[in-house]
Parts: structure tokens; sequence; C-alpha cells
């Protein structure tokens, strides 16, 4: 090949797949691949080439490659219910969730009935559907929706308020039931909170 320097065709012997180039400053090109005769150990040094004017360094690098392999196979995420007949049967959520395969995690910090503007509604059950709305914008913000939540833990500050939060939850999740874990407490990091609502989502 014109214009290559002759060091660069014993490199391109050894190269088996995935060949990357990523640029830097100083017209510095890093080369990364995996070799046929590479399996483990540290990455192989070439002498640097000239290509079309370009200064470059290729290097042959095991982890590089792997990455390469690791998206390209990936499992999806698989997410089993279990609701075992030796525990009583739950209404809205359930008992565990065992998730398998690779899958991206999403952690997500208590929301409370707080409105974009700062804002804080009065009543518990507007504070409720306001945490809702929270919740569902982080979750569509990461490409999500409620059907991926596998956990929740929910705050309430009012006993009163549990018929209200169960009606705001079968609305927002339908027959979706992730598990789940409700607690009634003193209070929350303002007065005026009455509700937060944590929660867990897998894609």
């Amino acid at each position: 090949m014109a214009g290559l320097a002759p060091d660069i065709h014993d490199f391109g012997r050894v190269v088996r797949r995935w060949l990357t180039f990523t640029t830097h400053s100083s017209d510095v090109v890093a080369a990364s691949a995996i070799t046929s005769d590479e399996r483990a150990g540290p990455a192989l040094e070439y002498p640097r080439c000239t290509i079309a004017g370009i200064r470059a360094t290729p290097r042959a690098s095991v982890g590089t490659a792997r990455a390469f392999v690791g998206r390209s196979t990936a499992m999806p995420a698989q997410i089993k219910r279990s609701n075992p007949a030796a525990v009583k049967e739950p209404t809205g959520y359930t008992h565990a969730i065992e998730i398998t395969g690779d899958a991206r995690r999403l952690i997500i910090s208590g929301q409370v009935g707080m409105a974009p503007d700062g804002t804080v509604p009065p009543g518990g059950e507007a504070q409720i559907a306001q945490a809702f709305a929270n919740l569902r914008a982080i979750l569509t913000e990461n490409g999500m929706g409620v059907e991926n939540i596998v956990k929740t833990t929910v705050f309430l500050t009012d006993r009163d308020l549990l018929a209200a939060f169960r009606a705001a939850r079968g609305a927002v999740f339908g027959t979706h039931a992730p598990a789940s874990t409700l607690l009634f407490v003193a209070g929350l990091a303002d007065p005026k909170f009455m509700v937060e609502i944590e929660a867990e989502a897998v894609a």
C-alpha cells in the first residue's frame, strides 16, 4: 500500500479483527485491536508508522476487543417475579423479583410532591400525584417507563393517605407490580412533605 511504512504490513498480518482509531491532540492516533497470537497479558506494541501524513501507534489490546464483544453479545435483562404460595399473596406489589442477564440499572432518589417551580401542594393526594409525576419524568429522561421499575420504597407521614396512595399507584402502574416497601414516618426532609417515593428500574 502506497504511503505506508513497511512495519504497518507486519501489524496488519497479526490483526484479526476490531481495529479502531481514536484521534488525539498533535495528530496522534491510537489503534486498539485483538491479535491472532494474543490471548492474555499486556498490550503488544508495534513501531510507530505514518499513514497519509498522520502519525500512528498501532497497539493491540485484548481489553478493547473484549469490550466490543461484550456489547455485541450482551443478553437483555430478564425479570422474574415470585410470589411463593407459602407467603400471603400481595396486593399491588410483588414479594420478590429476580434480575438476570446484562441490565442497565437506574437508582432514583426519593421523589416528593414538589413541582418543577418549587411549589408544594398543601394536600397529601396532590403531593402523591406530583411525586409520581416526578418519578415518571425521571424514567422518561433515562429512556424507561414505569414498566421498568422493579422496586419502590414509599414513605408517608399520615396513615390516612394510604388509600389515596394505593389508588394513585394503581392508576400509574396499572397491572405492573414491582417489589415494594411502604413505611409511615414521623416526618420527611421538609415539614411540608407528606410523601416520598424511591425507585429502582432496569432495562
